[in-house]
């Protein structure tokens, strides 16, 4: 199983639960799903390709921004 098919599961299964819970900000699992495909689509029209490595530097108060970024990368 690939990392993005655990969001892509837990969206399925449960949307509307919380899936980031921090000082930052809260987010449900459909949200965080919205959020990283729009990162993908993003990086995609950037020209990143499968395979190629991608650096995320951020500070420790972001967390939504971080997970939803980790899973973009990923799809």
């Amino acid at each position: 199983m690939a990392v993005i098919d655990l969001l892509s599961n837990t969206v399925k299964e449960k949307p509307d639960k919380p899936a980031v819970i921090a000082n930052d900000g809260q987010v449900t699992f459909r949200e965080l799903d919205t959020v990283a495909s729009r990162i993908a689509s993003i990086l995609h029209k950037a020209g990143v390709k499968r395979g190629d490595k991608v650096a995320m530097v951020m500070g420790n108060d972001q967390a939504v921004m971080f997970n939803a970024t980790y899973f973009g990368i990923h799809k």
